[in-house]
This record gives C-alpha cells, structure tokens and sequence, in this order.
C-alpha cells in the first residue's frame, strides 16, 4: 500500500508534506496580509499614479497565491471612475492583469472565483503590483489596497 504522503506528492504538484510536517519549528507556509501605503493617481487622466509591489519576504519561501485582494477609496469623488490596476508579475516573466473599480467612496474586493482565473499552470506569482488611476484629469481620489497571500 503506497504512503499518502507519495500520492499526496504525485498527485498535487509535488508537495511533499513530510517536509512540511518535519518543520514545524520554521514553517514554509507563511500568511502575508499587506497593505499598500496611501495610492494616488497620476495627473492625467487613465494613468496610474506611482506603484507599490508585495514582494515574498526574505525569511520564507520565494512564492505567493494570492486569497484576497481589496481596496479601499476615499477622498473626493467627481464625476468619475477610480480603479485600481494589480499585476501579477509571474514565474516566467509574463504578467496578467486585474482591476477593481469605484464610483464612489468604498471597499470593493475580487471573488475567489476571480482570482482562480488569474493563475497559470506551472508558474508561481513572483510579485504582485498596484496602483491607481482615475478617468478624469487631477483626480482627487485615493486609495489603499490589501492583499492578503500565502507565501509558499
């Protein structure tokens, strides 16, 4: 009879849970809940203002899967849309893209579902960057974004 850990390593991408169990005093799971400092948008119109990056921390392993991403506006809304831009910057370099958006003051957030769509096989986020932009020139909106991942 095959030991659940050889089937559990086969059959689910190569985690191999003796590993995991037998390190238990430094564990290689490790939850990140990063929030981003105060956003801007850039000047003009449907640019993004400057951008913040969650990067793996230095004392874990060097992936995240992301499980939640929110943004929370304020300031002065016009007659506007103000939307946060994230990248997922990926193992092989390529980059997909997801953005939420408001009309108003709030915290909007992305559904698991919408996150589950974002990932490809056989890569690993390296770091996830925001940023936010408004449809309108000199916008006054601004904006923080919390991610929260598991660094694996």
């Amino acid at each position: 009879m095959e030991n659940i850990y050889g089937r559990f390593s086969r059959d689910y991408g190569g985690i191999d849970l003796q590993e995991i169990e037998s390190n238990a005093d430094n564990p290689p799971i490790k939850i990140r809940n990063w929030l981003s400092t105060t956003l801007l948008p850039s000047a003009s119109a449907n640019n993004p203002g400057a951008k913040q990056t969650m990067l793996p921390s230095a004392d874990a392993n060097k992936f995240l899967l992301l499980q939640v991403a929110t943004v929370t506006f304020a300031g002065t809304f016009a007659l506007e849309t103000a939307t946060a831009v994230f990248t997922i910057t990926f193992s092989d370099d390529s980059t997909q893209v997801f953005t939420i958006g408001a009309t108003a003051i709030g915290s909007p957030g992305v559904s698991m579902v919408d996150i589950a769509g974002l990932m490809k096989d056989n890569t690993y986020i390296q770091h996830i960057s925001v940023g936010i932009q408004s449809n309108i020139s000199n916008s006054e909106v601004t904006a923080t974004a919390r991610m929260i991942a598991l660094q694996v």
